[in-house]
């Protein structure tokens, strides 16, 4: 297991026009065996992940999910709303560091149930979904522009290698039928 610091508390500063120091932004990538408990450790949040520490730096260079599996179980009552038992972890090249919380909830990706449409797009970009529900929440961690929470959807589709004929029509979808679902909700939704 490796173990990142993210910064959990503070203030956003600006150097040169750029936001720095934003709350989810990574500090460091430390390995298991390594105690990061006490006061410096204030502000910051660590979050355990598969692999060593190497192995997540590399990940790390390209957009890729750092924890491969989805963690979600159906919520008692509800017959399309999924709660996370695990942090999902995904790293963008447009967005940085998201990580979505154990406890989030959601619908994965939202296909219309029309028949041709289902069968061809619906079941297809669950952690994907998970990603792109958490950048439409007003208070999610970093806070996107509704075009780049829908990029990063994109993205996150060729991350797990989904093909285009798969990524462009639910990229259009989003970006065309979605906007009323955009900063609505906040990441505690559904409790």
């Amino acid at each position: 297991m490796a173990q990142l610091v993210l910064i959990d508390t503070g203030t956003l500063r600006y150097k040169d026009g750029k936001a720095i120091n934003a709350i989810g932004d990574l500090v460091s990538i430390h390995e298991d065996d390594v105690d990061l408990t006490g006061p410096g450790y204030a502000g910051f949040k660590v979050v355990k992940v598969p692999g060593t520490a190497e192995e997540v730096m590399e990940a790390l260079k390209s957009s890729a999910f750092i924890t491969q599996d989805l963690k979600a179980s159906l919520v008692v009552g509800h017959d399309d709303l999924w709660e996370l038992q695990a942090d999902l972890i995904y790293y963008s090249q447009i967005a940085g560091l998201i990580v979505v919380p154990s406890g989030f909830r959601c619908d994965f990706a939202s296909v219309p149930r029309l028949p041709i449409v289902y069968a061809l797009w619906g079941n297809r970009a669950h952690r994907e979904g998970v990603i792109h529900d958490y950048l439409f929440r007003y208070d999610s961690k970093p806070v996107v522009p509704f075009s780049t929470a829908n990029k990063v959807f994109l993205e996150s589709m060729a991350a797990l290698g989904k093909p285009s004929y798969i990524r462009y029509p639910m990229y259009l979808a989003v970006q065309l039928f979605s906007r009323s679902c955009y900063h609505r909700l906040s990441v505690h939704a559904f409790h």
